[in-house]
């Protein structure tokens, strides 16, 4: 998979706390495919409120995260409900 698209997506969840577990066991509950790194995130990259980066699948695999731009895209998500905050 050659990527064409990146596309940033946010938790919609408030608070300072880590979002990553939340949101893998959210997505597991979905049946989202897990990742060859483990995850369920169907995200390639997910970056919390500290800033820390965390790779939940590789940048050549299928992603989970977009319908229909699976296949072409990186998907990254930031924790945070950016309707409500900055």
């Amino acid at each position: 998979m050659k990527p064409h698209f990146l596309i940033v997506h946010h938790t919609a969840m408030s608070g300072n706390q880590p979002q990553l577990m939340q949101v893998n066991s959210y997505h597991e509950m979905q049946a989202f495919p897990q990742s060859s790194l483990g995850w369920f995130v169907g995200y390639t990259y997910f970056i919390e409120k500290s800033g820390k980066v965390i790779q939940t699948r590789t940048d050549t695999e299928i992603q989970s995260h977009t319908k229909g731009m699976n296949e072409n895209s990186i998907g990254i998500a930031l924790a945070g409900d950016f309707n409500y905050e900055k």
